[in-house]
């Protein structure tokens, strides 16, 4: 009986290290574009910038546009600091130069435009008031803030 209990157990052992060895992620609720710019921006708040060279790279292979990982590493700012998102760009510009180089030709993506209403500075106010208004549910009024 013990022989057989202990038989049962390295054999339950040896069978989850094989699944866990050959499982791979996977997710109904990511596209892969968006796991590879989650995968980027984890990367860039770690600081990693060895892991976030490949992990650039295997992006533009899976094709997110290099405006989307600009933009990704520009908004990443904020959160973990402008060394490190600086170092990201850098690191894109890295591995967008080493794959110029190799006649690898990536897709630079829709570039950003500001829009027209942040031209006019009271269409702007205008139209923050009526967002506000409109998730919360009441009108907003700052005259009281200079």
């Amino acid at each position: 009986m013990k022989k057989t209990i202990i038989t049962l157990m390295l054999l339950l052992v040896a069978g989850m290290a094989f699944a866990q060895k050959n499982h791979k992620m996977e997710t109904k609720y990511l596209s892969a574009r968006q796991l590879h710019l989650a995968t980027l921006a984890s990367l860039e708040a770690q600081g990693d910038m060895t892991r976030l060279e490949t992990a650039v790279a295997e992006a533009l292979e899976a094709k997110v546009t290099v405006n989307e990982i600009k933009e990704a590493f520009s908004q990443l700012y904020a959160y973990t600091g402008f060394p490190r998102s600086l170092n990201a760009l850098g690191v894109l510009n890295k591995v967008l130069e080493t794959r110029k180089a190799e006649g690898k030709k990536d897709n630079e993506g829709k570039a950003w435009e500001r829009p027209k209403e942040w031209d006019d500075a009271k269409a702007a106010l205008a139209l923050g008031v009526k967002n506000q208004t409109e998730l919360s549910g009441r009108p907003f009024n700052y005259d009281f803030c200079p």
